[in-house]
């Protein structure tokens, strides 16, 4: 198969979709050209400088630049996941930071030890690229079934605190607001999951086959990507959502709703 190659000039003709964008925002008084403005211009150099940092590091081969660079992805992800917050929360930065590290340590562990078997083991073609791309759903993943499980305790405190007061266990208590906060941010990934291939083709699937790559290939790349992308939103919502029910519950089993601004 051809591999095709696009020039930044190619690169910046982009730009006319993004002008497009904006233009249908501003006709539509939709305000959200100021953060697709940025947002392009954070794009442009941020996965420039990315590609050319990614280039030297790839001629690198260590462990410990992997740890380095896996613990700035771990650093940057839980920092936007506190940012995306409505509300400050004790603690949710190591919250959001445990979670996504055990995720990503799960499926990128068994991506590794059982399935591509790269050696080094550490290899950081294939490390780097797929620990960005689980760490990121994760990170939306968190970040929406927190904001969910707030809401939820709001519109369910009554119900709450009568199971509580019948000696029901907060776990139980909680449980209603804690699934329907999973539940509902995983439902990008679900759909996702449900409909790739028909409705979509995958980035990683699309690039390798513009790439040249067999799309016999490129598919079994894309499906072992979608089960690691999935395991890890499950994995880092689920563990996010029972840790930061555990911190608004105290010894007694009271909810502590001056946590929680507005409650």
């Amino acid at each position: 198969m051809t591999a095709f190659e696009i020039s930044f000039g190619d690169v910046a003709l982009s730009l006319i979709l993004m002008a497009l964008a904006i233009a249908v925002s501003r006709s539509q008084r939709l305000g959200l050209e100021k953060n697709l403005a940025i947002g392009t211009v954070r794009t442009f150099v941020q996965l420039t400088l990315i590609g050319f940092a990614l280039r030297i590091l790839f001629q690198a081969s260590s462990p410990w630049v992997f740890f380095a660079v896996v613990a700035v992805m771990l650093t940057v992800a839980s920092y936007e996941c506190v940012r995306r917050q409505d509300i400050r929360l004790p603690h949710f930065f190591f919250i959001a930071l445990g979670s996504l590290g055990l995720a990503l340590a799960v499926s990128l562990g068994v991506v590794v030890a059982l399935i591509i078997r790269p050696d080094p083991w550490f290899n950081l073609v294939v490390t780097i690229p797929l620990s960005g791309m689980v760490l990121g759903n994760g990170m939306n993943v968190i970040s929406l079934s927190a904001n969910r499980f707030l809401s939820e305790l709001h519109l369910r405190r009554d119900e709450v605190e009568v199971a509580l007061s019948l000696a029901a266990p907060p776990r139980q208590a909680l449980h209603p607001a804690f699934k329907n906060a999973v539940t509902g941010a995983m439902i990008p990934s679900v759909n996702a999951l449900m409909t790739v291939g028909l409705v979509q083709l995958p980035g990683v699937m699309t690039g390798q086959i513009l790439a040249g790559i067999s799309p016999v290939e490129a598919v079994k790349f894309q499906i072992v990507i979608m089960m690691m992308w999935v395991t890890t939103g499950v994995l880092s919502g689920v563990t996010a959502t029972l840790l930061l029910m555990a911190s608004l519950v105290n010894r007694r089993w009271q909810v502590r709703w001056e946590r929680i601004p507005g409650s």
